[in-house]
């Protein structure tokens, strides 16, 4: 495995615009959406989500319908690009992001670690970003996802978690409807309906195990030689450019930034742009997607029949999402 991923990271760095330490030239940002992981057929992207959250929004809509009552929510909005694929599984990758958000996360942001299963609740996107990642490179997982088995909105069936403009006439709502609408102690209403129906067959414990196997391979692949080397490498290039971290997630967790504050200081920039730079430079994300790359492929040589339900299920889930949609006027 050693010789493979030494020659991966060969092959990716030159995928992901890697300029030579030496050249004095800042590198090329690689553009997030090129990330590729062995997981991703198996997991919900962005796209996804929006399908089934639209799939969702009909069922429920045509429930209610089937019950009396009219419209419940605003119509859904058209479908929009997601945000990249991994866009912060190695931390901040893109110079246009660091640039404009610095090491704040940009509102469309989606990395969450969620992706195969998303818990959800009721019946809509989680605002955190469902997507796919731990918040930064090795650092805290955001929202990995509760185990309870929730009855609402198919929970564990890969569901986003909150429905865009459901709630919008709910503020007044007669008791029946909002009763037909979100149910009662002992029926289920027309969201939770929806939700169940779209997870239909969901093999719960494959999508668990999966997330479970998506956080750990991110934190084994950082400590894989090849990827210590380029972090050595990054962190030489931040010196000269007079920036001095031990590694990403130290340049990250620099408490002047106030994450949690909307303010994006002109340091906080500077720093995020050369953190991205000296990542392609010194090959750093090229050398951790070939680690986890091999990780994950291995996962799934292990274990292929979990892997086949799993993409089956996806399958399935999708293609009934489509045909809602399809006959949903």
């Amino acid at each position: 495995m050693r010789t493979g991923v030494a020659t991966a990271v060969a092959s990716l760095t030159l995928a992901v615009g890697s300029a030579g330490c030496g050249t004095g030239q800042p590198a090329a940002a690689a553009p997030p959406a090129r990330i590729a992981l062995p997981f991703d057929p198996y997991r919900l992207s962005s796209e996804d989500r929006g399908l089934l959250r639209r799939a969702h929004h009909a069922l429920t809509e045509r429930c209610m319908r089937a019950h009396g009552f009219g419209r419940t929510s605003r119509p859904m909005p058209p479908a929009q690009d997601g945000p990249p694929q991994h866009a912060r599984r190695y931390g901040v990758i893109d110079e246009a992001v660091a640039h404009r958000f610095g090491y704040h996360y940009p509102p469309e942001a989606g990395d969450d670690p969620r992706g195969a299963g998303a818990a959800p609740n009721e019946a809509g996107d989680d605002r955190r970003g469902a997507g796919d990642e731990p918040r930064e490179a090795g650092g805290d997982p955001r929202g990995a996802g509760d185990d309870r088995a929730a009855r609402s909105a198919g929970r564990e069936g890969g569901l986003p978690a909150r429905e865009d403009g459901v709630s919008a006439r709910e503020d007044g709502m007669p008791a029946r409807e909002r009763a037909a609408l979100h149910g009662t102690a002992t029926r289920p209403g027309c969201r939770e309906r929806a939700g169940t129906w779209l997870a239909a067959g969901a093999p719960q414990d494959d999508m668990r195990r999966l997330e479970s196997h998506n956080l750990r391979t991110v934190e084994e692949s950082a400590a894989h030689p090849d990827v210590l080397r380029a972090r050595d490498a990054w962190r030489a290039c931040m010196l000269a450019s007079g920036f001095d971290y031990a590694d990403p997630r130290a340049a990250v967790s620099d408490r002047r930034w106030a994450l949690d504050a909307p303010t994006v200081t002109p340091g906080e920039r500077a720093t995020a742009v050369a953190d991205v730079r000296c990542k392609h430079r010194s090959g750093l994300v090229a050398a951790w997607l070939a680690a986890e790359s091999a990780l994950q492929s291995a996962v799934i040589a292990r274990d292929p029949d979990r892997f086949a339900r799993l993409l089956t299920y996806r399958r399935d889930q999708l293609t009934r999402a489509r045909r809602i949609l399809a006959t949903t006027r």
